[in-house]
């Protein structure tokens, strides 16, 4: 079930995880892939702000997300391998 934003009757925006919900609710928005994670962060009563992206963004955003992760667990494996990484990082 994909991460969506609803407008209940009272006008105030409602992100919805992955629950299950019953009514019917507009659903203005669906949160990227990408993202989707990072609204785990949030609480009740934090300010939002979300930015209009087309599909072929969004899946780019979320192919490049998994390539960084795999990357971390690839060199996360190797203690040399995160030491090159860190070194390379702190390059000026």
């Amino acid at each position: 079930m994909p991460v969506t934003i609803q407008i209940p009757g009272d006008g105030m925006p409602i992100i919805i995880l992955h629950e299950r919900t019953i009514g019917g609710d507009a659903r203005i928005a669906t949160v990227a892939r990408a993202d989707q994670d990072l609204l785990a962060h949030f609480k009740p009563g934090d300010q939002v702000r979300f930015e209009r992206i087309d599909i072929e963004e969004a899946e780019s955003l979320w192919k490049s997300k998994q390539e960084t992760t795999t990357f971390l667990q690839q060199i996360s494996r190797s203690q040399t391998g995160w030491a090159t990484f860190m070194t390379s990082s702190l390059r000026f």
